[in-house]
C-alpha cells in the first residue's frame, strides 16, 4: 500500500535498472475493481522548451521551463523550425521558470543581439571576479521582434533573458 508513504519512499520503490519491470496496483475510490500496470523503467527525458507553435500565421511562441545545458540547442531548434512555418515575431514565455545556467541565458539573447553591446555584468566580493559578457554580433534572429512574459516564478537566467531584452531595447516585457 502507498497510503502514508512518503514521495521519497515512492521513488525508491518505483526506481531501478532501465528495462525492469515494476508492478502497480490502482485502487479507485468507489470502483471495486483493482486496475493492474506494469511499468518498464526507462530514462524520462527532460527538455527546455515544453511548447513551441504558432499563435498565428505570423506569431511564434515558446514555452522554456529551465535553463539546462541542452536550452540553446532546444531554442534554437524551436525558433528555426517556427521561422519556416512562417514566423516573424516571437513570444518567450518565462513564466515560473526559476532560472539555471547563466550562460544558456547569455547564448539565448546573444541569438538576437547584433552589436557588441553588454549583456551581463557579475560583481563578486573577491578581486577579479567580475566579468562583463558581450554580444558576439552573430545574432541569427536580430531581425524578429520579441516579447518575454515573466511572473513573480521567473527568476535568476530568467531575468536575465528578459532584462537583456529590455534593457538593450531589443524586445518587450510582460
Amino acid at each position: 500500500s502507498a497510503f502514508k508513504v512518503s514521495f521519497d519512499e515512492v521513488f525508491k520503490k518505483l526506481r531501478g535498472p532501465k528495462g525492469s519491470k515494476v508492478g502497480l496496483t490502482i485502487k479507485r475510490p468507489n470502483v471495486k475493481e483493482h486496475i493492474k500496470v506494469t511499468l518498464i523503467r526507462d530514462e524520462i527525458p527532460i527538455f527546455s522548451v515544453l511548447a513551441s507553435f504558432l499563435i498565428d500565421d505570423i506569431t511564434g511562441y515558446i514555452k522554456i521551463n529551465r535553463f539546462a545545458s541542452t536550452t540553446t540547442q532546444e531554442f534554437q531548434d524551436a525558433v528555426d523550425f517556427l521561422l519556416a512555418d512562417g514566423m516573424q515575431q516571437l513570444v518567450i514565455d518565462l513564466r515560473n521558470n526559476g532560472g539555471g545556467l547563466m550562460d544558456e541565458a547569455i547564448k539565448i539573447v546573444d541569438l538576437f543581439i547584433s552589436s557588441n553591446d553588454k549583456i551581463l555584468i557579475t560583481k563578486g566580493k573577491i578581486l577579479g571576479s567580475d566579468h562583463i559578457y558581450y554580444a558576439s554580433k552573430k545574432a541569427p534572429y536580430k531581425n524578429i521582434p520579441i516579447i518575454t512574459i515573466i511572473n513573480r516564478g521567473s527568476a535568476s537566467a530568467s531575468e536575465i533573458v528578459s532584462g537583456a531584452f529590455q534593457d538593450l531595447d531589443r524586445g518587450l516585457v510582460i
